[in-house]
């Protein structure tokens, strides 16, 4: 007995073109979902200063003493917003893994152990 195939008709073929159609929509939707993430994102995270170099010859140092000298009092500026940027993170990722946790004690005191796991 032959089995007549009438395109969209079956439920294999029903499913392939709804899963096509999902994948669609999630491929041309992606750029939209993270394109505003991605401009609302945070600024980049602490970025440490350059230290500036001493591994000159004499002549170059004693030459650009003053340059070498400037460089050395903006990195030491630099510094002490650095550190308390890496205090400010340190402190935010506490709190994060705090919150974390908190929220993983309430998952495992509501949602029940299934049979299979004990």
């Amino acid at each position: 007995m032959s089995q007549w195939r009438v395109p969209g008709r079956n439920a294999r073929d029903c499913f392939l073109r709804r899963f096509a159609r999902s994948t669609d929509v999630v491929r041309a939707a992606t750029p939209l979902i993270l394109c505003p993430l991605s401009a609302a994102a945070d600024p980049l995270p602490c970025l440490p200063p350059d230290p500036p170099s001493t591994a000159l010859p004499a002549a170059v140092l004693t030459d650009y003493r003053a340059e070498i000298s400037a460089e050395f009092e903006s990195y030491f500026a630099q510094v002490g917003p650095y550190i308390a940027c890496l205090d400010a993170e340190r402190s935010r990722s506490l709190d994060e893994a705090r919150l974390a946790t908190k929220s993983y004690a309430a998952f495992l005191d509501t949602i029940p152990v299934p049979e299979h796991f004990q």
